[in-house]
């Protein structure tokens, strides 16, 4: 099986047009027919209209696209062509239905974007007969949108990227500087009040209210970069931000390319609070919605270390999480001005992600 293993041209390219025409005369183009998802797999197996085999094995800087050409010989031209995406609509009659899908398409990793007040999902793998009893909808409230947005975003099961990060626990469960749930506690919040609060969140709310201005947010980005001082912690920030920019980019969120175009060419660091809150805005989140969001996946985050360290059962993670929706909730009554500046002090979690970079002991990224 011949593996193709590079992209040399489009279909609009002149030079390639005029051998595709000459090949098109003798029945020489060989069409892989795929689905939108499959371009952005790098690896995969293969087989075109006419029944050859091929590998594809790319570059992880290298996507697939309609029209991309794999291969130009004498004998043959390899073409990708993709499929028309096929979207299935779905308009919730009440507010728990709209729960209720919302919960779905976090779960089952659904890929959808929003049209007014419906969600589009995309039909993806194999087509199946089915018979769909549906309820013609009246009308969806754009808050009740926004909830499903952030209850989809805000899932533990959201590919975001951040399960591989602990901010700091594991080298602090290893030097045994902290010991049982009240602990684990005390640590998250924090964290929360003396860098997300004071760091993040303001980022985020900034990053919000300039949502189309992506100069102003590339100077906010740069400054968390600034401020963020343990290597660590920083490139943990930014995988994280890269990763989300990726989903989004897949999503469809408006202006998800440009910036991650951006943080690609080192223009921008895609620090994670700076993409929650541009990504956050044009998927409709209020700005407090965006807000919760944010600190969530922070305690789901760390919360989520602890467990699979086996410092912390889930019983055990529910009552810490349950006590810090009431103090993040406390830190939400005090807005966030447009001339606050940025801070952080978190001493001990800087130091053990400082301290973990040089460890023999990892099982986290930081």
């Amino acid at each position: 099986m011949l593996v193709l293993n590079d992209i040399i041209g489009s279909v609009n390219d002149e030079d390639i047009a005029e051998k595709l025409h000459h090949h098109g005369h003798h029945d020489r183009i060989e069409f892989i027919r795929m689905n939108v998802a499959d371009t952005a797999r790098s690896r995969q197996k293969v087989v075109t209209d006419k029944g050859t085999e091929y590998g594809i094995a790319l570059s992880r800087d290298k996507r697939l696209y309609n029209g991309a050409v794999l291969l130009m010989d004498e004998q043959r031209a390899v073409v990708i062509r993709v499929n028309e995406e096929e979207w299935l609509r779905l308009s919730p009659v009440s507010a728990d239905a709209a729960l209720e899908l919302g919960y779905n398409a976090g779960n089952l990793h659904w890929r959808i974007r929003f049209d007014g007040a419906d969600l589009l999902v995309a039909l993806e793998g194999p087509a199946q007969r089915s018979t769909l009893t549906t309820t013609v909808p009246e009308e969806m409230t754009s808050s009740a949108l926004a909830m499903l947005s952030m209850m989809q975003f805000g899932d533990s099961q959201f590919p975001s990227g951040s399960f591989a990060f602990s901010n700091g626990l594991e080298t602090l469960f290893n030097d045994n500087k902290i010991k049982g749930p009240e602990q684990i506690y005390d640590l998250i919040t924090v964290q929360l009040k003396g860098r997300w609060n004071s760091l993040d969140r303001v980022a985020l709310c900034h990053v919000y209210r300039q949502a189309e201005n992506l100069d102003a947010i590339n100077a906010i980005d740069n400054e968390v970069e600034a401020l963020s001082l343990s290597a660590g912690l920083r490139t943990g920030s930014k995988r994280n931000g890269a990763a989300l920019l990726g989903i989004h980019a897949r999503l469809g969120t408006p202006l998800s390319a440009e910036y991650r175009q951006r943080v690609m060419e080192k223009k921008a660091p895609g620090h994670i609070p700076v993409v929650q809150g541009l990504m956050f805005r044009h998927c409709g989140l209020t700005e407090l919605q965006a807000q919760i969001a944010s600190a969530h996946g922070l305690c789901n985050d760390m919360l989520g270390a602890c467990m699979r360290l086996g410092k912390l059962g889930h019983i055990h993670a529910q009552l810490i999480r349950q006590k810090l929706s009431s103090f993040i909730a406390s830190l939400l009554e005090q807005p966030v001005s447009d001339e606050q500046l940025m801070h952080s002090y978190v001493p001990l979690t800087e130091i053990a992600a400082m301290r973990h970079e040089i460890s023999d002991q990892r099982l986290f990224a930081n």
